[in-house]
């Protein structure tokens, strides 16, 4: 998974940074108990749970800024995290993030939509070669 995180984001550099594979919205999210209480229906669970750990949920991150973002959902941590609106918008542009929902009933969606934009990438890729 690193080295095609790698080849999707070639900005990273990982000889000069200590990088880990983060979840963008945190796995720790994603217990049947957790789910229930941010209100996502129990048919959906499951499903959740299955994309945590997908591509579509993964990104490289600086392991100190991967340490600093914890547990928090992705929308509240860029908001914390970035002083400005461009700066928001520079880093969700720069990892394809597009639209990050607030809460964790918008996982679904955000992952198919990421998923789909990584997969793209990942022909042009191929088809490029």
């Amino acid at each position: 998974v690193f080295s095609l995180l790698s080849l999707l984001f070639p900005f990273v550099n990982v000889q000069q940074h200590h990088f880990h594979i983060d979840h963008v919205f945190p796995k720790s999210r994603f217990t049947p108990t957790r789910l229930s209480n941010a209100g996502v229906s129990p048919d959906l669970r499951d499903d959740f749970a299955d994309c945590a750990n997908r591509i579509g949920n993964l990104q490289l991150l600086d392991g100190n800024i991967n340490l600093e973002k914890q547990a928090k959902l992705p929308a509240k941590w860029i908001s914390e995290h970035f002083a400005d609106d461009q700066e928001r918008q520079n880093y969700r542009t720069l990892y394809d993030l597009g639209t990050v929902p607030e809460q964790m009933t918008g996982f679904m969606e955000f992952y198919e939509a990421r998923r789909e934009r990584l997969q793209e990438r990942i022909a042009h890729l191929v088809n490029s070669v």
